[in-house]
């Protein structure tokens, strides 16, 4: 059900974003978690590494992705496609993994989760998506980005939307850190 899904939103929000220059909003973390649950499915149910991969899956999905639709301020939308899709990218892995995990196979999952399980592989997980997306924005795309400043980065967009509130408590903190003057304000560029 996921997958039918997905794959046509996801072709149609490829589509779009490049018309809007967007496209790098495509290397965020909730489409790296979407791919994961995509492909672990492609694998046979009883090989360890699914079951790895479902654990990563799981706690990705319904941790760190699932509350990101606070701080992206996601709001259903029923007649703005973008909107659906956005709602559909963070919250369907999380009720997918949650309905596979306890109604679906239950009897194939252990009912613990050790520390490594439950915060190391999704940990190490979050650490290569964020070390693959740091190296393509600001350091091999870094000559791009810089020479069309109308290309959109999760970034950029972050500290040019000074109503979320994750942009107002950042520059609250950075401002008490003296990290920034009480004057300044979030520049994409620097």
């Amino acid at each position: 059900y996921n997958i039918i899904f997905m794959l046509p939103l996801q072709v149609l929000r490829i589509v779009l974003f490049h018309r809007t220059k967007q496209q790098y909003f495509l290397l965020d973390y909730c489409y790296w978690v979407n791919g994961l649950g995509m492909f672990q499915y492609l694998l046979p149910s009883s090989s360890l590494l699914r079951q790895r991969l479902f654990q990563i899956f799981f706690m990705s999905a319904n941790g760190p992705l699932f509350f990101a639709m606070v701080a992206w301020n996601n709001s259903l939308v029923f007649h703005s496609v973008d909107k659906v899709t956005s709602v559909y990218t963070h919250l369907f892995p999380a009720l997918t993994s949650w309905c596979e995990r306890w109604y679906n196979n239950a009897a194939a999952y252990d009912d613990t989760l050790s520390w490594s399980q439950n915060l190391g592989w999704p940990l190490i997980f979050y650490l290569a998506w964020q070390t693959t997306y740091l190296l393509q924005t600001e350091w091999w795309h870094k000559p791009r980005l810089d020479a069309d400043p109308d290309l959109s980065t999760s970034l950029r967009y972050l500290t040019t939307a000074e109503k979320m509130p994750i942009n107002r408590e950042c520059l609250k903190l950075c401002r008490r850190l003296r990290i920034m003057g009480p004057d300044e304000t979030f520049t994409p560029p620097t």
